[in-house]
């Protein structure tokens, strides 16, 4: 071998070291990614990481939930629904109250055809009795 030449395991033994020695996200004690050995470890830990991280939070931010917006809506629908059920339910009123006139209209009229029909009657009876009443009158007159 020659003096300056290294022998080819001390080189792959220099390389081996120099790619141990690069820090990577998972092997930087900095780095808040989880070791790979202790990702494996478990399923907890497993689920754990699947689930939503701090990681992916940073990656893809979402927008924060307009609550002014949904609780104008949900304040004007339920003024809206509100509204409705009051004009609902006076109709109904208005139509429970036509029904109640329509039923007292045709007892009306027909408590006013039973009371004609009983005066006619009644005078009928009246003239009967004036003229049964003439009649004892007369036969009372003639027996004298």
């Amino acid at each position: 071998m020659h003096p300056n030449k290294l022998p080819a395991s001390t080189q792959k033994a220099q390389r081996k070291k120099a790619i141990l020695k690069q820090e990577t996200i998972a092997t930087d004690p900095n780095s808040s990614a989880i070791n790979a050995s202790e990702f494996f470890s478990t399923n907890e830990q497993r689920q754990s990481l699947n689930s939503a991280a701090p990681v992916d939070r940073d990656l893809y931010p979402s927008a924060p939930i307009p609550w002014e917006k949904y609780s104008f809506y949900v304040a004007a629908g339920t003024a809206a629904i509100a509204l409705v059920w009051f004009f609902a339910s006076q109709y109904f009123a208005v139509l429970g109250l036509q029904d109640d006139t329509k039923l007292l209209k045709t007892k009306s009229d027909n408590f006013d055809k039973f009371q004609i029909v009983t005066e006619s009657h009644l005078n009928q009876l009246d003239k009967l009795l004036l003229t049964l009443d003439q009649q004892k009158a007369r036969t009372s007159n003639a027996a004298k």
